[in-house]
């Protein structure tokens, strides 16, 4: 079962797929010219149509193999609806024939309705995604270079779909051990922290595993205490609206700005670039006032802080873009305090849509 937050990275997965499948078509068949980072780097230009049939194989067989996925886990999602619905049913029966409790009935029925909501919700997400034929059927292209789009659909991959259908490996029983044989007691010196049986590697042996005991509960205080990352992510939304998100794991406040970066410590800042067509080069958006649409309370200054272990969001609106002439694509990048790229997301230009206030 997936929650929200995985079906939107399917969602957006599926698509990507759609978006790879047609751009490796048409760059192969010619419909569409090949830009130089569509290739990878030092490629031979005899190897190109070679490359780009491959490209457009593996697309295909990708989809199909997550179309097969789908339709697995839609027809499992239906099961379970229609098994929660016939014990939904069957409530006020067991409610007057005594085996069940008016307030264990009502509990049982909450339960039952969720379950039946959520696996609707994600019988419906698949059967939908099953329907779309091309990319535009769920929104819009995601134009990526061609040698991207493997990598970014395996990230988009969810933890749950990925684990589907492994099996853990089976661990063989050990045998039992031998029965120890007795040592002659030996008498216990004055001041000696060890009973006096003990062997010196006895001693060394437990020493060790001190040592590894405090270095373990030292681990585990830090990680608790101290570890944590941040991180931002770009997910699309209904009716074309785009999220930016960030999760800030850490264990101190950080701001995230929209403006020159730099201002202040600990101060992410994402950037805003647009490409007009046929041309490869992105130019950054100067005027953002209202692009990004912040989904809390009101900030101080022209940051946005992000307290520990908390998150935030904005959306892109992408009808106050302005630009100097029509822009194709956008891109969207979050820079560290220290200048490292955490993100780089490219969103096509062809669909703005108004997000909901």
């Amino acid at each position: 079962m997936l929650d929200r937050v995985n079906r939107e990275r399917l969602e957006r997965r599926y698509r990507m797929i759609l978006s790879w499948r047609d751009k490796a078509r048409a760059v192969r068949d010619g419909a569409r010219k090949a830009r130089d980072f569509d290739l990878p780097p030092g490629l031979p230009a005899d190897r190109a149509p070679a490359w780009f049939e491959k490209q457009a194989q593996l697309a295909e067989e990708t989809l199909a193999e997550i179309r097969g996925k789908l339709a697995q886990r839609r027809e499992k999602a239906q099961d379970h609806v229609r098994v929660a619905a016939h014990r939904q049913s069957r409530l006020p029966a067991l409610v007057s024939g005594g085996k069940m409790t008016p307030v264990q009935a009502n509990e049982e029925n909450r339960r039952l309705q969720r379950e039946i909501e959520t696996q609707g919700a994600e019988a419906t997400l698949c059967g939908a995604l099953l329907a779309a034929e091309k990319a535009e059927d769920l929104g819009a292209r995601i134009d990526l270079p061609l040698v991207r789009y493997f990598k970014e659909i395996e990230r988009f991959a969810s933890q749950e779909e990925d684990s589907e259908g492994e099996e853990k490996p089976r661990i063989p029983a050990r045998p039992a051990p031998a029965p120890p044989v007795p040592k002659p007691v030996a008498q216990k010196k004055s001041g000696d922290w060890f009973p006096a049986s003990w062997t010196r590697s006895d001693r060394y042996a437990v020493g060790i595993a001190a040592v590894l005991v405090f270095s373990v509960i030292a681990l585990a205080v830090y990680f608790l205490q101290f570890s944590g990352g941040v991180k931002f992510d770009l997910l699309p939304g209904p009716q074309g609206v785009w999220r930016l998100v960030c999760e800030n794991g850490s264990p101190k406040e950080l701001r995230v700005g929209f403006g020159a970066g730099g201002a202040a410590p600990q101060t992410y800042t994402v950037i805003l670039e647009y490409a007009s067509a046929g041309e490869g080069a992105f130019q950054r958006v100067k005027d953002i006032d209202r692009v990004w649409i912040y989904r809390g309370p009101a900030a101080d200054g022209d940051s946005v802080p992000v307290p520990p272990r908390m998150g935030a969001e904005w959306q892109l609106n992408l009808n106050s873009v302005s630009t100097p002439e029509p822009f194709e694509t956008l891109r969207v990048r979050v820079l560290s305090p220290a200048g490292r790229v955490l993100l780089e997301e490219r969103v096509s230009g062809a669909f703005p849509a108004q997000p909901s206030s």
